[in-house]
C-alpha cells in the first residue's frame, strides 16, 4: 500500500512538472505571437500588440454562442471603467463562424460592448494562438504572458484589478 500511494504521488509529481513545462512553452508561444500579432477591429482600425502603449493588454477569445463568455463582459465593461485603453487595452477575438458580422453587431448592442472587437473570419488567430476552446483570457504585462484564463473569469474582482495595477 505505501509502494503504491507513493508510486501515486510520484506520478502526479511528474503531471505537475510537465504542466509547468507545458505552460512555459505555451506562454512563450504567446508571447512571439505578441511580437507579430496586428488586428483590424470591426471599426476598422488597425492594432499592432508591439506598438500598444498600454502595460497591460487582454485578448479574449469568444462566441456569441458562448454562456460562459457572454457571462464575462459584465465584468469587463466594469473593469473598462477603472481603466483607460492606454493603461489596460482589452481586445476580443470573435471566434463565430456562422453570420459572424450580423452575430458580433447583435451582441455588441445587447451587452453594450465598449471594447475593440477582431471579428477572427477564417479562424486564423485562433489557430496561431492555438486557442483550443473558449473562453480564453491571454493577459500580457509588457508583452509577457502574466496570466491565461481557459474559463469564464471575473475581471472587476478585486484580484484581477490589483493584478492590472501592479504593472501600471
Amino acid at each position: 500500500m505505501a509502494y503504491l500511494t507513493g508510486q501515486v504521488a510520484f506520478e502526479n509529481g511528474q503531471t505537475n512538472a510537465r504542466n509547468t513545462e507545458d505552460d512555459k512553452k505555451i506562454s512563450a508561444h504567446y508571447e512571439s505571437m505578441f511580437k507579430q500579432s496586428s488586428f483590424k477591429t470591426m471599426d476598422g482600425k488597425t492594432v499592432k500588440l508591439s506598438d500598444v502603449k498600454a502595460p497591460v493588454v487582454i485578448l479574449n477569445f469568444w462566441a456569441s454562442w458562448c454562456k460562459p463568455c457572454l457571462a464575462e463582459f459584465g465584468s469587463i465593461e466594469k473593469m473598462k471603467k477603472k481603466f483607460t485603453d492606454d493603461q489596460v487595452l482589452f481586445l476580443g477575438i470573435n471566434t463565430d463562424s456562422e453570420e459572424q458580422i450580423k452575430s458580433i453587431k447583435k451582441t455588441v448592442k445587447k451587452f453594450s460592448l465598449t471594447f475593440p472587437i477582431v471579428a477572427d473570419k477564417e479562424s486564423k488567430v485562433v489557430d496561431d494562438y492555438k486557442i483550443e476552446a473558449i473562453p480564453v483570457s491571454i493577459i500580457f504585462a509588457n508583452g509577457k504572458v502574466i496570466e491565461v484564463s481557459n474559463k469564464q473569469k471575473d475581471f472587476d474582482s478585486g484580484e484581477a484589478i490589483e493584478l492590472f495595477k501592479k504593472y501600471l
